[in-house]
């Protein structure tokens, strides 16, 4: 009784906590300390992991943000090859396009940029901008103004 009160000195000789310890063995103690003691690093883990996934998504989303309107361009006669980071689009202008145009956007801290609009028979469209590919919008544009200049819309 004299070391409980020593290891333990809020525990008095009528404390529920004494009779409890000194009725159950040494073994379950210890494991009930254990498994508080996992509990608490795990609730901690937990909270460091999703926090960390959250810091990384945020870091990672700019990335992805430019990555998915990077498109390199490819023309062999009168197909448009589109590559884009994970996949490849073939496109046959004499047979797909119906009519393309061009538009102007104004921003305010970049300025003027322009981007070609493409409706295809099938009714998608794809639009390629001078914003992010200055090369490949100059390419395409010089090649349907020569080729398909009257397939061209008015804006």
């Amino acid at each position: 009784m004299g070391y409980l009160s020593g290891v333990f000195p809020f525990v008095n000789k009528n404390s529920d906590l004494l009779t409890f310890i000194l009725n159950t063995d040494y073994y379950s103690l210890l494991l009930v300390y254990i498994n508080s003691m996992y509990t608490s690093t795990f609730m901690d883990t937990t909270l460091l992991i999703v926090v960390t996934c959250i810091i990384l998504l945020l870091l990672l989303m700019p990335l992805l943000f430019f990555v998915r309107r990077r498109v390199d361009i490819g023309l062999e006669d009168d197909v448009l090859i589109l590559k884009y980071p994970l996949s490849t689009k073939r496109i046959d202008l004499d047979k797909e396009l119906e009519h393309w145009k061009v538009q102007q956007a104004y921003y305010l801290r970049w300025g003027v940029f322009y981007s070609i609009n493409m409706m295809f028979k099938n009714g998608k469209q794809r639009n390629i901008s001078s914003l992010f590919n200055q090369g490949n919008y100059a390419l395409l544009y010089d090649f349907l103004n020569s080729r398909f200049k009257d397939r061209r819309k008015p804006e």
